[in-house]
């Protein structure tokens, strides 16, 4: 249990650095673009927090994950964002997809 207690820390500690590199007041989110698969980032701070009770942890899962939705609602629906295409920085699905 210690090492993965210990790998969580270190991978939380990534994504927690990568986060504090790319995210600003207009783009809450770990990389440039949105992809796929984006929940699993967040998803992967939240089991983080369970294992180092790292406010950071809960946090940035928060506020990123409110983004996304932001990022991907249209019309009141979720516009899934597909492997065909990815939201660039400042991007809204509405503004590229309609």
């Amino acid at each position: 249990m210690i090492f993965i207690s210990n790998l969580s820390k270190k991978l939380s500690t990534e994504l927690i650095r990568i986060y504090n590199i790319t995210a600003d007041l207009n783009w809450s989110w770990f990389k440039p673009y949105l992809t796929y698969s984006n929940s699993s980032i967040t998803e992967g701070l939240i089991y983080g927090y369970l294992f180092t009770n790292d406010s950071a942890c809960k946090n940035i899962p928060l506020f990123s994950f409110d983004f996304l939705i932001q990022r991907t609602i249209s019309s009141e629906r979720i516009r899934v964002i597909s492997n065909n295409g990815h939201l660039k920085y400042g991007e809204h699905y509405a503004d590229k997809y309609g």
